[in-house]
């Protein structure tokens, strides 16, 4: 091997680690399921007690979240077109819409697709 001088073989900690491939594309998100819920009633009921739905799109990424009027909720990633996540319940109490959108770990954000809360009859 030939070494300029002054110049040394790098170490370990100096070669350059694989980049990871970062999308510059936003998800896309299509729907959103259950689309509505009664005002103050639960859906999809989980064994904790928890409201669950689910988002479905293209262009998830591992570690994106799913947001519901400006709240980061819990998700769980299936795959790039399908995540899940429990909605808290003050989220559906009243009539109303719920913006939901997905966000993932480069901060490109979806569109926003509307989980309508209809009131009680």
């Amino acid at each position: 091997m030939f070494w300029m001088v002054g110049c040394s073989e790098p170490t370990k900690q100096e070669q350059a680690a694989p980049v990871a491939a970062v999308s510059v594309v936003a998800p896309s998100l299509l729907t959103v399921t259950p689309a509505a819920t009664e005002a103050a009633t639960k859906f999809n009921v989980q064994t904790d007690g928890t409201s669950a739905f689910s988002v479905n799109g293209k262009g998830f990424e591992s570690g994106a979240v799913i947001v519901a009027n400006g709240q980061k909720l819990p998700a769980v990633f299936g795959n790039p077109g399908w995540m899940t996540s429990t909605m808290p319940s003050e989220l559906y109490q009243k009539p109303g819409v719920v913006a939901i959108k997905v966000v993932n770990p480069n901060g490109k954000e979806s569109n926003t697709v509307e989980f309508t809360v209809i009131p009680k009859k």
